[in-house]
């Protein structure tokens, strides 16, 4: 059994310190209200779920290998995933979000102190890369519970000195490779650093031949998959994913739609523009660029616009057009589409009776905005789960489509955008 550390004190640390900052990262901008969210049944609310992963690593390294006491002297009954049953984890008398974040602070300092006047051995190692790993499991689920649930796009922590590239060469690579049957080890070795526990033991195991794909399938060929039938294909399917499959009712991936032209467009987390018939083509570049600015997930065009690649509207648009998905939709399809949108579809109507700076927008958030001069068609206009007007004190009655458009964006947006 080895006992001797294979990492220094201030590896740890650092990997200990960035674990952490990425989890808070993604949860510290949520509203009070979207740090318990929905009850449902893939997802935790994140203030719970903070809470757990510093309970976690209290539990391991401060209280196992430390013999500490509590931090939160009923934490066990809050945060222990293994006593707590999911659908309670709502209705529990959670600490408020101040508390929790104070105790998640207090538990990384106190775990980076406890470091520093100790010798690091093996048991050191195990329990706090088990802490980290731990905590990076839930740093995905709080990016997937945002995209479930409409959030804002994460600002991700990027760790000093990281460069993130795509790698030469990426894209589909069509053809199976064929693996040959044998005896293969399947499991981790003792001599390994850390492992799982259900990576306990390696052990041989027979397999016959057989062929995947050389590389990850990429969208487009998944979407060549959906379009030929394959959701409607039993052979395709296992016993299980057939099941499930006629239960939901999926025809395509649960985020994905179908645009006019045979194009897909797939929802990214919370808001989304969709403007009808827009004629000028600096406005539509200057409201992709207004989108970018505020992390929109795309603008979608509904019937006749014009050309979001002119020259005039990718100048308009400072370069955000390569960075903003765009969409086409017939007017007839918009309607149908609309309504299976979670959130508010939210759009600008002179006959409309509420303040746009008013209302509490449910997320995920569409704004729907007409084209200029004549505005919403009625038809589109019936397709908005709520009508909002911006109030004018001149003569006017309508401000230009950009301007407006970029007013709707920062006021949907405020409790997301922080300097």
């Amino acid at each position: 059994m080895r006992t001797e550390s294979k990492i220094t004190v201030s590896d740890l640390m650092e990997m200990i310190t960035e674990a952490q900052g990425i989890a808070l990262n993604l949860v510290e901008d949520l509203t009070d209200e979207q740090m318990l969210g929905p009850r449902l049944p893939m997802v935790n609310p994140p203030l719970w779920e903070i809470g757990h992963v510093a309970w976690f690593q209290e539990k391991w390294v401060l209280r196992h290998l430390g013999k500490a006491k509590p931090i939160i002297p009923e934490a066990d009954s809050l945060y222990d995933s293994a006593c707590v049953p999911h659908d309670s984890r709502w209705e529990l008398p959670l600490p408020s979000r101040r508390e929790t974040f104070r105790y998640v602070q207090e538990v990384r300092d106190r775990v980076l102190d406890r470091l520093i006047s100790i010798a690091p051995n093996a048991a050191e190692d195990y329990f706090h890369h088990l802490a980290v790993f731990h905590t990076g499991m839930h740093a995905e689920a709080f990016t997937y519970t945002r995209q479930t649930l409409g959030y804002s796009r994460p600002q991700l922590l990027v760790p000093p000195g990281r460069v993130h590239s795509e790698a030469a060469g990426t894209g589909s690579l069509p053809g199976d490779a064929e693996i040959p049957g044998g005896t293969y080890w399947l499991g981790a070795t003792p001599d390994l650093p850390f492992v799982f526990d259900n990576e306990k033991w390696a052990h041989p195991v027979p397999l016959r031949t057989f062929r995947i794909a050389r590389a990850p399938v990429t969208n487009a060929e998944y979407a060549s998959f959906v379009e030929e039938g394959g959701y409607q294909r039993r052979e395709f399917w296992s016993d299980e994913g057939w099941i499930w499959r006629e239960q939901s009712g999926a025809r395509h991936p649960v985020y994905w739609e179908h645009g006019s032209g045979g194009r897909w467009f797939r929802r990214s987390f919370d808001r989304w523009v969709a403007l009808e018939e827009v004629r000028d083509p600096g406005n539509l570049g200057t409201i992709i660029r207004t989108a970018d600015g505020v992390g929109a997930g795309g603008v979608m065009l509904i019937g006749t616009c014009c050309d979001p690649y002119s020259h005039e509207a990718v100048r308009a648009s400072m370069g955000s057009i390569f960075d903003v998905p765009l969409v086409r939709v017939s007017p007839e399809r918009f309607p149908a589409w609309a309504a299976t949108w979670r959130g508010d579809r939210v759009g600008t109507h002179l006959d409309a009776r509420e303040d746009f700076r008013s209302v509490r927008y449910r997320l995920p958030a569409l704004l729907v905005m007409g084209s200029e001069g004549p505005g919403l068609s009625p038809a589109i206009a019936q397709a908005c789960s709520r009508l909002v007007k911006i109030p004018m004190a001149g003569r006017l009655d309508s401000l230009n489509l950009a301007v407006a458009t970029a007013l709707m964006l920062y006021e949907m947006r405020r409790e997301s955008l922080a300097l």
